[in-house]
């Protein structure tokens, strides 16, 4: 990853997964990471669990095709957001690996 660079952040399609029983339950709820670095194993109680590349994703261009690390949280689904203890550890935790894995002059 060259200097200019630099981590994107984003929610993934909260609800697709949401209710379901199955292999395609536990995609979702988790964190997913597309991108040429190490991914974070945790960002709060999410856990890394990669949902693979999907044609047209904020993943699939920023991680895949134009080498910027792209992290997704998976939410369970629309109905119930992370409450704000949750996310300040998300946040901190996103932080912590972006200073140990981002270079400076890319963040």
């Amino acid at each position: 990853m060259d200097a200019g660079r630099f981590a994107v952040a984003g929610v993934g399609r909260a609800g697709l997964g949401g209710g379901r029983a199955g292999p395609e339950a536990r995609t979702y709820g988790v964190l997913d990471f597309d991108g040429p670095s190490v991914p974070p194993s945790r960002l709060g109680r999410l856990y890394l669990d990669q949902v693979g590349i999907f044609p047209g994703s904020l993943g699939n261009y920023g991680g895949v095709h134009k080498g910027v690390p792209v992290v997704t949280i998976e939410l369970p689904n629309a109905q119930r957001t992370p409450l704000d203890a949750e996310m300040r550890q998300m946040w901190l935790d996103l932080l912590r690996w972006m200073a140990a894995k981002i270079p400076a002059e890319a963040r």
